[in-house]
């Protein structure tokens, strides 16, 4: 979230502050971009989205729907989500061995995923999160691959902590097969959180468990790689 956000209420509003930001987006571009960035007009209540089907990050997040979560996705994935993909890419076509994850834990805002490696842990973590996400860093680290067993990737508190986990065979990272891990929880109890970027829906301890799935990056929250292509034609009239 960005703290303008909530401010634009209507296409003219988004479109004027894009141009502050980014002055070399023309007319045309504009009409590309807001056929990519598409607010929903018909959601009145905040809420996470799956990525996967339903609602998308087009249309709602944990605290904003309509333009204001159109500024907030576009931000969100200018500067930071669409550059990853790239770098990620960057490394794979040098033959480089890349791998990427998208964090999903609600209230997922920009660097939660951090406490789970940097501490302290957060309630709505928990300590089979932090303790998959620390080795899989410590992996990555050691190995150049993050994966880990089934059974770190599960927890112990899983029904079947040997059952396989897309997080123990890492997808490599390519441009033709863009497959990265979901992290996200399942269980624990429904709570209001505030951060410093808002209040919203969390999930806290006891009773988390981890939920790891493989899935297509580019088509993750309603076709995230068409958006990044818009962006990455665009990068010559962007300032530096």
């Amino acid at each position: 979230m960005i703290p303008t956000a909530g401010l634009v209420k209507n296409k003219q509003q988004l479109a004027g502050f894009l141009g502050q930001f980014s002055p070399g987006i023309t007319a045309d571009n504009m009409t590309t971009l807001l056929e990519l960035y598409h607010p929903a007009f018909n959601i009145t209540t905040t809420f996470e989205t799956d990525g996967l089907s339903g609602a998308t990050a087009n249309d709602v997040s944990g605290l904003a729907f309509g333009y204001a979560q159109t500024l907030n996705n576009i931000v969100a994935e200018f500067l930071f989500v669409c550059p990853s993909y790239w770098l990620a890419s960057a490394y794979s076509e040098h033959g480089k061995a890349a791998y990427h994850y998208q964090y999903s834990v609600p209230m997922a805002g920009h660097t939660e995923d951090l406490w789970n490696y940097l501490g302290p842990v957060r309630e709505n973590q928990g300590p089979e999160l932090s303790a998959a996400f620390s080795r899989m860093l410590s992996n990555f680290v050691h190995t150049g691959n993050p994966s880990i067993t089934n059974e770190i990737a599960n927890g112990p508190s899983s029904p079947n902590p040997a059952a396989h986990n897309p997080a123990s065979n890492w997808p490599v990272w390519n441009e033709k097969n863009p497959f990265q891990i979901n992290m996200n929880t399942t269980g624990g109890t429904r709570v209001i959180a505030t951060h410093s970027w808002g209040t919203g829906v969390e999930f806290v301890g006891p009773g988390l468990r981890n939920s790891f799935t493989a899935v297509d990056a580019y088509a993750w929250e309603g076709g995230r790689g068409n958006r990044c292509e818009f962006w990455r034609k665009m990068g010559p009239r962007m300032p530096l």
